[in-house]
C-alpha cells in the first residue's frame, strides 16, 4: 500500500526493470523469487503510474527502477483499490475496467 492509500495487486508475471538497465521477470506467488522482489518495493517513491488502454501498467519508481505488468490472455494481470474505493483492474486478454467511489463495493 502506497503511503496515499492506493493498494496494488500485481497477479501474473512482471518486468522488474533495474535503474542501471538491467532486469527480470517475475511470478508472483506465495514463497517465490518473485514475491520477494515485489516486496522490496514497498516504501519506494512511485513517481509515475499509469495504465494504458490495452491494460498494461507502468510504476515508475524515485530510484530509477519501473515495474511493467503487461496484460494475460486469461487471467487479470493487476489490480489498483484507491483511498476512497475506486477500482481498476486489468482484464483478462487487455483492455481496463475501472469503477469510481461511488461504484465500488
Amino acid at each position: 500500500m502506497t503511503d496515499t492509500g492506493y493498494e496494488i495487486t500485481v497477479e501474473t508475471d512482471t518486468v522488474l526493470a533495474d535503474a542501471d538497465g538491467g532486469g527480470r521477470t517475475l511470478t508472483p506467488g506465495l514463497g517465490g523469487s518473485g514475491a520477494r522482489h515485489l516486496a522490496r518495493l514497498a516504501g519506494r517513491e512511485i513517481t509515475r503510474a499509469e495504465a494504458d488502454d490495452d491494460g498494461t501498467l507502468t510504476v515508475a519508481f524515485g530510484d530509477g527502477s519501473a515495474l511493467t505488468v503487461a496484460p494475460h490472455p486469461d487471467d487479470e494481470a493487476w489490480g489498483l483499490i484507491g483511498p476512497r474505493g475506486e477500482r481498476a483492474v486489468c482484464l483478462p486478454g487487455g483492455g481496463l475496467a475501472i469503477w469510481g467511489p461511488s461504484d465500488a463495493g
